[in-house]
């Protein structure tokens, strides 16, 4: 056996014990390549036995078992920080389960298969095109479904446009949500920018174009002119679209993400997609966002992110970078209007 994908439901710890010693024997096998193990959590959750037995398990032998625990289950790896935002067990009404950062409880046959357009509303606040986004306040940064998941300052837009501009002036927002960064870019920069988003939901937000459909998907299948700059803003649970950007040999690359390791890879993580093809494996020697050949750090910011303002934390927990191919200039020679959401903070 070079192989395994074992889904396991149990309705008491006994059952769950009983089912992961069956597995023990194929978990030990020196051919053992991969493994994955998919966990029912439904009848356990609220049971932080059972998410400490389903790590002990793959943690025996962390480069070929993997398996996940619902960020809701008391016992998760970061469970004290970000359960009190996971409404289970509806999986179908939890940012994190929208957001493709969770794979749920464990009960689908294909993960995420409960989104839908009429029971998975988007995470994100959509943007009336009428809107003034000028007119958003730092309300709109809280909530269950904040406009973006970071606080974007006039300084940091303003960097990011003099990074651009001295590119060409064309940027891809991949996976851009609502559009919000995409629009403020736009807006206040005069950026040539296309949004790319697999969600239908959003309207394009005024002067930016929009592209609906996987990432990838949209990447191969163009024939439009390659982009000068590409911003990858907060990236669902994983995902840092290493490969497109390799793909897409940008001048410039913004990337914006959460600084503990929620939001992108880290060293050593290993993760399992599973579809109704079955199951594909991946594992990272280092997270997407570190050592892209050729496009080294120029310019980084600490960024305030919408968990620190639900929690009140001091501080931001999120990163912001620009990279670029070539040595840059973010001298702004102008004044800058802070924006509303900014209050008296000071840009940093």
């Amino acid at each position: 056996m070079t192989s395994f994908w074992a889904r396991l439901r149990a309705d008491s710890l006994g059952a769950l014990d009983a089912a992961l010693a069956h597995l023990a024997p194929a978990a030990a096998l020196p051919a053992l390549r991969r493994g994955l193990v998919q966990v029912d959590f439904t009848a356990l959750l609220g049971v932080p036995e059972a998410a400490d037995r389903v790590r002990a398990f793959a943690a025996r032998r962390p480069d070929v078992l993997s398996t996940w625990v619902p960020q809701c289950h008391p016992g998760a790896p970061q469970y004290d920080t970000l359960g009190r935002f996971a409404t289970p067990p509806d999986c179908t009404a939890c940012v994190f389960y929208r957001g493709r950062a969770c794979q749920g409880l464990g009960a689908e046959r294909v993960p995420f298969g409960g989104l839908t357009a009429t029971d998975a509303p988007p995470a994100l606040q959509a943007l009336p095109p009428e809107r003034d986004l000028h007119a958003l306040t730092a309300e709109d940064f809280t909530g269950s479904r904040p406009v973006c998941y970071w606080r974007p300052e006039r300084a940091h837009i303003a960097a990011i446009g003099a990074a651009v501009r001295a590119a060409g002036g064309t940027l891809w927002d991949l996976g851009a949500g609502n559009g919000f960064l995409a629009a403020l870019l736009a807006r206040d920069e005069g950026l040539s920018v296309t949004a790319i988003d697999q969600l239908d939901t959003y309207p394009a937000p005024a002067g930016v174009a929009r592209r609906v459909g996987d990432v990838r998907a949209v990447v191969s299948a163009t024939d439009a002119a390659r982009p000068a700059a590409v911003c990858i803003s907060w990236p669902p649970g994983g995902d840092g679209f290493r490969d497109v950007v390799q793909r897409l040999r940008p001048a410039v690359l913004v990337l914006a993400y959460d600084a503990e390791g929620f939001c992108g890879r880290r060293r050593g993580h290993a993760e399992v997609e599973v579809d109704a093809g079955g199951a594909r494996w991946f594992t990272h020697a280092a997270d997407d966002f570190a050592g892209l050949r050729g496009l080294p750090r120029r310019a980084c910011w600490s960024v305030t992110t919408h968990q620190d303002v639900v929690r009140g934390r001091s501080g931001g927990s999120g990163v912001l970078e620009i990279r670029s191919r070539a040595p840059l200039s973010l001298v702004v020679d102008h004044p800058l209007d802070p924006y509303p959401w900014e209050g008296s903070k000071t840009p940093r």
